[in-house]
């Protein structure tokens, strides 16, 4: 399964009221984006999110979601494109950062292969 690639310029994630509103530009390849298609988030917990989606021009799909911004606790998640028609899960090339406080991130590219523990504070 190739990860599906996100849009770096075009894509954000924000704060709206209580939730956060994620947009992403992506380019789903040759399989296009069905209906019924929802944004998975995977962090401390796993949070489906029904998508809009509509065209953005060059072949590519304009994705967004509304997440209830409670359910996001601090760290960083991963997100994918789940089909409930499909088995197959499309691993997208960007996760959320979400620090109390703070603006939410995306950060763009694939997830390191290994994780380090976070350093001890000084």
């Amino acid at each position: 399964m190739a990860d599906v690639r996100v849009d770096p310029l075009l894509s954000y994630a924000r704060r709206v009221g209580s939730d956060i509103k994620i947009l992403l530009v992506v380019d789903p390849a040759d399989q296009p984006l069905g209906a019924d298609t929802a944004l998975q988030l995977r962090g401390g917990d796993v949070i489906d999110s029904p998508v809009s989606v509509a065209p953005a021009g060059d072949g590519r799909a304009r994705v967004e979601a509304t997440v209830p911004g409670d359910r996001l606790v601090d760290g960083t998640w991963r997100m994918r494109l789940v089909d409930p028609t499909s088995t197959e899960r499309r691993n997208l090339q960007t996760r959320v950062l979400v620090r109390a406080g703070m603006p939410i991130a995306l950060l763009p590219g694939r997830p390191p292969d290994t994780l380090l523990p976070e350093p001890l504070p000084r």
